[in-house]
């Protein structure tokens, strides 16, 4: 029917052909899925999965938009590689696996945010030396290893591809277009309102994070408190 939403599954469809007919490598795209869902299926319950696929959708979607600014002359600054943000959003999380079993609350995950970090770089960086080495260069490399072991440090988000994966991770944590939030009532609102969440929301400065940010930060509070 016209005009209907289409689900996460027929959108992450289409986002994907577009990621390839827009230079990223198939058999890089193909690798790097099949390897970052094998170990995402065993992450946070329910979560791991449509989180990252969100993540790779706004990752994309940002650089774009923010490549597309740069050539343009609307912003200043460097243009961004594409293909190590797109890959590096397919792994950033990898590092989960395994820590979980059916629940994963707010506390147990930011316990464990240091050490999957950690682990999803040693994971990232072996991976991307056997099955990559010949599609990517080996700056590619280290710069993607380099954003999922610093992905979740906001301490250390200074330059403008570590930028865009906060922002990818951020927005792809809380719309709803793509995950059920994981918290809901209470738990949500200690999830939007602690001081981490809203250091996040202060250091978007893509034109589109900023923009996107209210759109699901709204839908994340419908869906989060609705009754």
């Amino acid at each position: 029917m016209s005009g209907e939403k289409i689900g996460p599954e027929e959108k992450f469809s289409v986002i994907e052909n577009g990621i390839i007919e827009n230079g990223y490598p198939a058999k890089l795209w193909e690798s790097v899925k099949t390897f970052a869902l094998s170990y995402l299926r065993k992450g946070r319950p329910d979560f791991d999965v449509p989180h990252t696929k969100a993540v790779v959708y706004w990752v994309y979607r940002l650089a774009t938009d923010y490549n597309e600014k740069v050539r343009a002359g609307d912003i200043g600054g460097e243009m961004v590689d594409s293909v190590v943000l797109i890959t590096a959003a397919w792994l950033h999380d990898i590092g989960y696996y395994g820590e979980f079993n059916d629940v994963a609350s707010l506390g147990q995950i930011s316990s464990k945010k240091e050490r999957h970090m950690i682990v999803g770089a040693e994971m990232a960086d072996k991976f991307l030396h056997e099955r990559a080495f010949d599609i990517l260069s080996e700056g590619q490399i280290k710069q993607i290893v380099h954003l999922v072991r610093v992905h979740d440090n906001l301490e250390e988000t200074k330059t403008m591809p570590e930028t865009i994966l906060l922002e990818a991770d951020t927005l792809g944590a809380m719309d709803t277009d793509w995950v059920k939030p994981t918290f809901r009532g209470r738990e949500a609102w200690d999830y939007l309102n602690r001081e981490r969440t809203r250091k996040r929301w202060n250091m978007f400065r893509t034109p589109l994070g900023k923009e996107s940010l209210k759109k699901v930060v709204d839908r994340f509070k419908q869906f989060a408190f609705a009754s």
